[in-house]
């Protein structure tokens, strides 16, 4: 699993796919049990840029199914990410959450797509049906471009809290 990343519109959405990958390689070994769920492993910024690109929970989800700690299961895969060349650096934080920096070649590649791409760029059917978080809440996604198919819930959520936060501020 050595290749180089296929950025495909989404860098996030492109290593949650090599992270898969790698699980269902240690399940196929025998390093992790087969038929684990990755249903709940996520990739997405770090919410410190100084923890690196992304960020993964892999080893917290799927330690108790898994049967592991979840700094073993970090450790395995870590070892794993640390070996693919479009990683510069793979790290352990806290009980298990795992770090990734990814190849500055990453990024420019995807700007490169952006720009190629123009006005399109992010068009498409990905993410239908899928909920998004907004302000750490989810709302569901049913038709392209339908961010808010809950009559404005959204839009009254985030208007509701700026009105609290202006009388706050009062």
């Amino acid at each position: 699993m050595n290749r180089p990343m296929n950025l495909s519109m989404n860098i996030f959405a492109t290593v949650k796919t090599r992270i898969d990958a790698v699980i269902g390689e240690l399940m196929a070994e025998g390093a992790l049990p087969t038929g684990l769920d990755l249903s709940k492993v996520s990739a997405e910024p770090p919410r410190e840029a100084a923890h690196g690109d992304v960020t993964t929970n892999a080893a917290m989800v799927l330690s108790k199914p898994a049967g592991k700690a979840p700094k073993d299961i970090a450790t395995l895969l870590v070892e794993r990410f640390q070996k693919m060349p479009d990683v510069t650096a793979a790290s352990i934080a806290g009980p298990g959450f795992i770090n990734l920096k990814l190849a500055d070649k990453i990024w420019r590649d995807a700007l490169r797509d952006v720009l190629v791409t123009g006005t399109a760029y992010g068009d498409g059917q990905a993410g239908q049906g899928e909920k998004i978080n907004v302000g750490g809440k989810s709302y569901p996604v049913k038709e392209e471009g339908e961010i808010n198919p809950n009559n404005g819930d959204l839009a009254a959520d985030e208007a509701g809290e700026a009105a609290q936060d202006n009388a706050a501020g009062a």
